[in-house]
């Protein structure tokens, strides 16, 4: 198992290596991972709900 698992490694570093087309699908589809598991910093909140009335009363106290 470890042989196949060693060898499979070993293939796809050179295919890696010598296929450029493959090189830039792989670093294209990380970024695109990326770009569509970006989390907001911030969060909406309407303005007559419950959490809002909540954030208020935080940033009174």
């Amino acid at each position: 198992m470890k042989i196949g698992k060693t060898a499979f490694a070993l293939a796809a570093i050179t295919v890696y290596i010598v296929c450029p087309a493959y090189r830039y699908y792989i670093i294209g589809s990380w970024i695109g991972y990326k770009i569509m598991n970006d989390k907001p910093r911030f969060r909406i909140v309407p303005k007559g709900s419950k959490a809002y009335v909540r954030l208020v009363k935080k940033s009174v106290v």
